[in-house]
């Protein structure tokens, strides 16, 4: 669990999370940066300013540690 929700980048154009460098991306979701809510919002916007398609090139996903799971 998370104190403060935090976000992911996964990019469309580049098949990956998006890394701490901002320059980067990768396959595994462990090596994405996290990102709180503002920030991850504004590199979504900048990415998606000229969006090739109909399909969004960067799009903000919950991180996985930050999901409520129930057991019962």
């Amino acid at each position: 669990m998370c104190e403060e929700l935090k976000y992911l980048i996964w990019s469309n154009k580049h098949y990956g999370w998006l890394t701490p460098s901002k320059n980067d991306y990768a396959g595994l979701i462990n090596r994405a940066c996290r990102y709180d809510l503002a920030t991850a919002e504004q590199i979504c916007q900048d990415a998606n300013e000229h969006p090739d398609g109909d399909e969004p090139h960067a799009v903000m996903v919950l991180a996985p540690e930050c999901l409520e799971t129930s057991h019962g």
